[in-house]
């Protein structure tokens, strides 16, 4: 029976990668720079690696540092996507997913779309004006990434489109094929740009 966690964010199971010790069930604090951070009921050992699954997302790590907050633990997590994978931007256009986003009210799931997304920046469509400063997350078939709203204005359709500053993108470790050749194009054409070569 998996252990509960009071709920101030989204929820996240961790599974230990190094004994058979029961799943558990913590929520995400934040994640930026390959750094997953949760809150846990139980101490769990700095050094040891852990697969965090995330809806149907998955990704291994191992624990930084786990340090206790009155009646909880504060556990950073070290993602270690497979051949750096997180580094490389995912670029998607028109992609939907659902957004969440994290607030002094306590956190905020609903459906959204990934407008474009760029080596820093990306633009998404949300149905509820979000203030900036807010941290979101926009998870699609393909990836989760988390970012930090910069401003949010009126969209099509009575929609709002906002633009985050991405802090990080995590793919789906298991899809593991070639990207499609859209965004390979997308990809080539990001990476001339940034050099100054000529498209």
């Amino acid at each position: 029976m998996k252990e509960m966690v009071s709920s101030s964010g989204p929820a996240i199971t961790l599974h230990s990668m190094m004994s058979d010790a029961p799943p558990r069930a913590c929520v995400m604090l934040g994640l930026a720079e390959g750094k997953l951070h949760v809150r846990s009921s139980q101490w769990i050992e700095p050094s040891s690696r852990i697969r965090a699954q995330f809806e149907h997302h998955s990704f291994t790590g191992e624990v930084e540092y786990c340090t206790r907050k009155d009646s909880w633990f504060r556990v950073c997590i070290d993602l270690m996507a497979e051949d750096d994978q997180r580094r490389k931007p995912r670029l998607a256009l028109r992609q939907k997913g659902a957004v969440t986003t994290l607030s002094n009210a306590g956190p905020s799931s609903s459906p959204g779309m990934l407008l474009d997304l760029a080596i820093a920046g990306m633009r998404i469509e949300v149905p509820h004006r979000v203030e900036a400063g807010t941290m979101i997350y926009i998870e699609t078939e393909t990836a989760l990434i988390a970012g930090e709203v910069r401003h949010c204005g009126e969209g099509s359709e009575g929609n709002f489109e906002a633009g985050v500053a991405v802090t990080d993108i995590l793919p789906a470790i298991q899809l593991k094929g070639p990207a499609p050749g859209v965004v390979k194009n997308i990809l080539r054409k990001l990476g001339q740009a940034i050099s100054g070569e000529k498209q």
